[in-house]
C-alpha cells in the first residue's frame, strides 16, 4: 500500500468519524495489502464509497508466510464462524490476487482441494462465477515487483466491497468538455478531494482554479465550489484550445460547462478573475471548509501577480481591452503578458511567495478544522522533511510524493487549521533552502532536453502566440 493510499484511507475514515485501527509501522510500504481494524462491514462499505486508491476491502480470516501456516490458522477458526459461510445453501467463488507471481487457471481447483484437506474448510454450496453469495479470496504478496518471487505474506478472507476506481474513467480528462494543458488527472483530483474531506454542504475554494479539475472532483462529493484565477482567458474560455481537433476555445468552454457535463452545475457558486496574492478582495472571516489547489510552478506557465506600482493609464487599459476582444473575435490568441487586469500590470510571482501567500490565506479564511491541500514541487536531491512550509495556525496532516522525474517531484501536502490567532495570520514560514535557487532553473538543469524543446518552441513561435501548459506535468 502506497503512502497516498494510506493517507486517503485515514482521511475517509475521519470523514465518516470511523475509528480506524491501523499501525503505520506494521506494514511493508511495498506490500499492496494492509490489515486494518473496523467495527463492522458497514464501516468498510462507507470507506469504499469514497476511496479511489483502495481497490477492495476484505473480511480478514487468517494470514501466514506459507500456505501451510495459512491453512493451519484457518483451521483454528471456530466452526460456528466458518459454517456461516460454508452452508449448502450459499453459492461461492474462489479468487486469487497474487502480487509478483503469476498464477495459472489450474491453481484455483488445487486451492479448493487444499482448503478442504488442510484447513478443514468444506465448501458445500454450489459454485457461482457471476453472482456468488460469498467470494473467498487468497491475497498473496511475493515481494516487490522485479524481485525473485518469495512468499512474504499470504492472506485469506471474504470480499466485502470495492472502492471507487470506476470514477477515474467517469472523470477521465479525455472525455472532459473543457481542459487545459495542466488540468489535473482525475485520480489525483479525487484523491485531493478526499484529503480535503469535501462533502455535502461544504464550501471549497481553488485560488488557482484554471479549468477546475480539482473542483469538479470536490463537487462530485457534494461540495459547493468557488475558484479564482488571474488569467481571464482560462476563466472565460478565450484563446488557443488544448484540443487537437480545434485551434481556438469555443464560447461554451469554461469551468461551469465541465460541471454541467456531469450534472453538478447546482454546486457551482462562482469563479472570479482575481489575484491570489490580494487577500483584501475577500471579506475577513472564516469562509471555507477546504482550500485545494495546484499552484503554478513557473515551468510551463507564467507565475505572475498584479503589481500595483505599475498602473496603466486609463486610456491604455481601455485600448488594451478593446484590442484583446478584437483579436479574440478574429480568432487570434492574446499573449498573457499583454493582458490587463484591474488597471495594473503584472510582475513575476516567485514560487516561495505563492506558497507563503497560500498558507497565510488559509490561516485567514479557512474555518477552524478546515483543510488546505496543495501540491508543492521540490528538487528531490535537496529535499528533506524540514523543507515543508509551516504556519502556526496550521498543522501538517500528511505529506506524500508523486515522482515526476529522477530529480523532480511534487509533494501532496495536507494541513488542517488548528487555531484562530489574529496576530499570527501572516506568520507562514518558508524554509530558505526550499527555493534557494529558482525551481525552473533546477528543473531544466535536471532535464536539459526540456530546455532544448522550450528554446526551439520559442524560436518558432509566431506573433501573438504564448507558451501553453501540459497535462500532469510541472506547472
Amino acid at each position: 500500500m502506497s503512502a497516498p493510499c494510506g493517507n486517503e484511507l485515514k482521511a475517509v475514515a475521519d470523514f465518516f468519524s470511523i475509528q480506524l485501527g491501523f499501525d503505520p509501522k506494521s506494514y511493508d510500504k511495498q506490500d499492496p495489502f494492509i490489515v486494518v481494524t473496523l467495527e463492522n462491514e458497514k464501516q468498510a462499505k462507507q470507506i469504499t464509497s469514497r476511496t479511489v486508491l483502495v481497490r477492495s476491502v476484505y473480511n480478514y480470516w487468517a494470514e501466514g508466510t506459507s500456505r501451510e501456516e495459512l491453512y493451519q490458522n484457518i483451521k483454528q477458526l471456530k466452526d460456528t464462524f466458518k459454517e456461516a459461510y460454508c452452508s449448502p445453501s450459499r453459492s461461492f467463488k474462489i479468487n486469487i490476487e497474487s502480487y509478483n507471481l503469476k498464477q495459472d487457471f489450474q491453481t484455483i481447483p488445487k486451492r479448493l482441494q487444499e482448503l478442504a484437506e488442510h484447513a478443514n474448510l468444506d465448501l458445500q454450496g454450489p459454485v457461482s462465477l457471476s453472482s456468488p453469495d460469498v467470494s473467498f479470496y487468497f491475497l498473496e504478496y511475493y515481494g516487490s515487483q522485479g524481485t525473485k518471487p518469495l512468499a512474504k505474506k499470504l492472506y485469506f478472507g471474504t470480499w466485502v466491497a470495492d472502492g471507487q476506481k470506476h470514477l477515474v474513467q467517469r472523470y477521465d480528462l479525455k472525455k472532459r468538455h473543457y481542459i487545459g494543458n495542466t488540468s489535473m488527472d482525475a485520480r489525483l483530483s479525487l484523491l485531493v478531494s478526499n484529503l480535503a474531506l469535501a462533502g455535502p454542504g461544504s464550501w471549497v475554494l481553488d485560488p488557482f482554479v484554471g479549468t477546475g479539475s480539482l473542483l469538479v472532483a470536490c463537487a462530485h462529493y457534494g461540495a459547493y465550489v468557488t475558484g479564482t484565477d488571474i488569467d481571464y482567458k482560462i476563466i472565460h474560455g478565450f484563446g488557443k484550445s488544448s484540443s487537437h481537433k480545434k485551434k481556438f476555445r469555443g464560447p461554451d468552454e469554461n469551468f461551469l460547462a465541465n460541471l454541467r457535463q456531469y450534472g453538478l452545475e447546482d454546486l457551482y457558486l462562482d469563479v472570479l478573475v482575481g489575484d491570489a496574492s490580494k487577500h483584501a478582495m475577500w471579506r475577513r472571516s472564516s469562509l471555507f471548509d477546504a482550500i485545494v489547489t495546484d499552484p503554478p510552478y513557473g515551468i510551463r506557465e507564467y507565475t505572475v501577480k498584479i503589481d500595483s506600482k505599475k498602473r496603466n493609464p486609463e486610456n491604455k487599459i481601455q485600448a488594451q481591452e478593446d484590442e484583446d476582444i478584437d483579436m479574440v473575435e478574429k480568432g487570434h490568441d492574446v499573449c498573457e503578458k499583454q493582458t490587463s487586469y484591474a488597471g495594473s500590470q503584472k510582475s513575476d510571482y516567485q514560487l516561495q511567495d505563492i506558497v507563503k501567500d497560500l498558507l497565510n490565506f488559509a490561516a485567514k479564511f479557512l474555518k477552524l478544522g478546515g483543510h488546505l491541500v496543495y501540491w508543492l514541487p521540490v528538487y528531490r536531491p535537496d529535499y528533506t522533511e524540514e523543507m515543508v512550509p509551516s504556519h502556526p495556525c496550521l498543522k501538517l496532516i500528511s505529506n506524500c510524493e508523486q515522482t515526476i522525474t529522477l530529480k523532480m517531484s511534487r509533494r501532496l501536502i495536507t494541513m488542517q487549521k488548528c487555531r484562530e490567532d489574529t496576530e499570527l495570520l501572516d506568520a507562514a514560514h518558508i524554509p530558505e533552502m526550499l527555493y534557494k535557487e529558482r525551481l525552473r532553473d533546477k528543473y531544466f538543469e535536471a532535464n536539459p532536453e526540456n530546455d532544448k524543446k522550450k528554446k526551439k518552441k520559442k524560436k518558432h513561435r509566431g506573433a501573438g502566440e504564448c507558451d501553453t501548459e501540459s497535462v500532469n506535468q510541472p506547472t
